[in-house]
């Protein structure tokens, strides 16, 4: 959470070519996302967020030229996902969010 804490990541690729999160949410499927931290001890920090949002937003940046987030593979290189910055997206995406310290 430390080093995380301020992304979100989407498996967006694997090598067997089995269809990945990122293609089912820009193909619409889902209309929410809970994403989250935690311990031994419990949740630490979680967000929930429209991907009805992230999808617009993710849209427009390939339509303007952006690749949007940052492409990072698996230690065991079996899939690679995607890193967004939370704050890289519109407000409206996130619905709610909360941090225990």
């Amino acid at each position: 959470m430390d080093r995380y804490g301020d992304e979100f990541t989407i498996r967006a690729g694997r090598p067997s070519g089995i269809k990945t999160e990122m293609s089912k949410i820009i193909e619409g499927w889902g209309d929410y996302f809970f994403y989250g931290f935690g311990d031994d001890s419990g949740l630490k920090q979680w967000t929930l967020a429209r991907l009805n949002i992230f999808r617009l937003w993710y849209n427009s940046q390939l339509y303007y030229g952006n690749r949007p987030g940052v492409k990072k593979n698996n230690k065991d290189n079996s899939s690679f996902f995607i890193a967004f910055k939370w704050a890289d997206l519109p407000k409206k995406f996130i619905v709610a969010s909360h941090e225990n310290n």
